[in-house]
C-alpha cells in the first residue's frame, strides 16, 4: 500500500512541475514597478529578474544554439534578422497593470528571449532581446522606430504626408451641427494623401509578441498594434506600403484641437490622384480610423481647449 501511495505521489508531484514549466507566469505582485529610471531601462523588477535567470540558465546550458545571432552582441541589424527568422514564439511571463505591462516569449529559432514591456506612467515602451533594450518610440502615431543606446535608430513605420490636400473642401461644415450641440467639429479640409513606409517583418514580430497582451496598450505598444494590423489587412500580399486618404477638422470651441479621419487604401495614382484597393473591416465596412490631436498645448490656448 506503502507503495501504490509513493507512486502516486511521485506522479503527482512530476505532473505539477511539468505544468509549471509550460503554464506561462502571471505576475500578482503590485509592486514590481520602479520609478524613477530612463526610457530606456525596464521598470517591472519581477520581469527583469525573471528574464536575467532565464538569459543566464541558457547561457549555462552547453546545449543551446543561437541559429542567426551567434554570441554576437545584439544590434538593430540583429533584430532585423530575428524578425526574419521568427515562426513560433513561446509565451512565458506575463504582467499588467495600472503602471507597466509585460510579456516575456522565447524565441526558438534565434534561440533568444524577448521582453516587450510598456510604462503607463510615462508613456513609454521597451523591446528587450536578451540583455539588450532598445527603446521603442513613437511620434505623434505616424513614426514608430527602434532606438538603441548609442543613438542608432531604426523605422518600423513612417506616414509621409502630401504638402497639398487633393482637393479643397475648407468651406464645408461637416459632422455635428452647432445648431445641436454647444460644440462640433467644423471646417472641414481635405482630402489628403499620406504614405506609409513599414518594414512589415520587425512590425509583425513585435506586433505578434505584444498581440498576447489582454489589457488594452495605449502608448508605444498600442500604435503598433493599431498600425500591425492595418499591415494584414492589406491582402496575402503584404505590401511595403498602405495609402492613408484623410481628412482634417477642428473643434468650434478650440480651434487649436482637431480630430483626422483616416481610410486606408493598397495602392494610390499620382498623376490620377485616385485612391485603389481600399481596406476594409472583417464585416466588409471600410475600415477607418480616427487620431485626435492639439496643434498647440492646450495650457496655451486655455478656454475650452483645457477639456480635451
Amino acid at each position: 500500500m506503502k507503495k501504490i501511495v509513493k507512486i502516486c505521489l511521485t506522479f503527482i508531484l512530476t505532473f505539477l512541475f511539468f505544468i509549471s514549466q509550460t503554464i506561462p507566469i502571471t505576475a500578482n505582485n503590485e509592486n514590481v514597478y520602479i520609478s524613477g529610471l530612463q526610457s530606456n531601462e525596464i521598470k517591472n523588477s519581477e520581469a527583469f529578474d525573471i528574464l536575467t535567470d532565464l538569459v543566464e540558465e541558457k547561457q549555462q546550458n552547453s546545449s543551446y544554439r543561437t541559429t542567426n545571432v551567434d554570441d554576437e552582441p545584439i544590434t538593430l541589424e540583429s533584430v532585423e534578422i530575428i524578425a526574419e527568422n521568427y515562426q513560433e514564439l513561446e509565451e512565458i511571463y506575463i504582467y499588467q497593470d495600472e503602471y507597466v505591462t509585460d510579456i516575456i516569449v522565447y524565441d526558438d529559432v534565434s534561440s533568444v528571449y524577448v521582453l516587450v514591456e510598456e510604462d503607463h506612467v510615462n508613456n513609454t515602451a521597451t523591446v528587450t532581446i536578451d540583455q539588450t533594450t532598445f527603446e521603442l518610440e513613437s511620434v505623434n502615431s505616424e513614426k514608430i522606430s527602434l532606438r538603441d543606446d548609442d543613438g542608432n535608430e531604426l523605422v518600423i513605420y513612417e506616414e509621409i504626408s502630401d504638402e497639398l490636400p487633393i482637393e479643397s473642401l475648407e468651406n464645408e461644415e461637416d459632422f455635428d451641427s452647432p445648431l445641436l450641440r454647444a460644440a462640433s467639429w467644423v471646417k472641414k479640409s481635405g482630402p489628403f494623401h499620406k504614405t506609409t513606409k513599414l518594414s512589415f517583418k520587425v512590425l509583425s514580430w513585435i506586433g505578434t509578441i505584444a498581440s498576447g497582451l489582454t489589457l488594452t496598450v495605449t502608448g508605444p505598444l498600442g500604435v503598433v498594434l493599431f498600425a500591425y494590423g492595418v499591415a494584414v489587412t492589406v491582402g496575402e500580399t503584404i505590401k511595403p506600403t498602405i495609402h492613408i486618404k484623410y481628412y482634417q477638422e477642428r473643434r468650434s470651441d478650440c480651434a487649436t484641437y482637431h480630430r483626422e479621419t483616416r481610410y486606408y487604401y493598397g495602392a494610390y495614382s499620382e498623376i490620377s490622384k485616385t485612391f485603389y484597393e481600399q481596406l476594409l473591416n472583417s464585416n466588409k465596412t471600410p475600415k477607418v480610423t480616427y487620431n485626435y490631436f492639439h496643434s498647440v498645448n492646450p495650457s496655451y490656448a486655455g478656454g475650452a481647449c483645457l477639456g480635451y
